[in-house]
């Protein structure tokens, strides 16, 4: 009973905080590594081997960005690029995983405070 007890016990000890560290790195990995298309926080949880709770707190407390607005960061920069190697607006929206070009519009401006067109005229 004691044997069970400590077992108990120290399955309930809080994990350290190297190892939430460790479940944001591999979700952010998998981020970078998905551009492209989007990425579901049960998704990530599951290659990050925590619930989507604990994910959720810990990417906030160690990124400073929710999950989610730290993609669409992601996705702008991936954008950037391209159109500023010349790629349409269109195509860029699409293969960089926004749902389509007003919506990567709405990022563009949140994230840079200019649209995509005005970013690829002031390179």
């Amino acid at each position: 009973l004691r044997r069970l007890i400590e077992r108990c016990i120290e399955g309930s000890v809080p994990r350290s905080r190297s190892y939430g560290r460790r479940a944001v790195e591999r979700a952010r990995d998998h981020i970078h590594d998905s551009v492209g298309g989007h990425v579901g926080l049960d998704e990530l949880a599951s290659i990050a081997g925590v619930s989507a709770c604990h994910l959720s707190r810990e990417f906030t407390r160690v990124v400073g960005l929710p999950q989610h607005r730290y993609q669409m960061v992601v996705m702008v920069e991936h954008a950037r690029a391209r159109l500023r190697a010349g790629d349409g607006a269109k195509t860029v929206a699409a293969d960089v995983g926004f749902s389509d070009q007003s919506h990567m519009n709405r990022w563009f401006l949140r994230v840079l405070g200019m649209t995509p067109g005005a970013y690829a005229k002031s390179g």
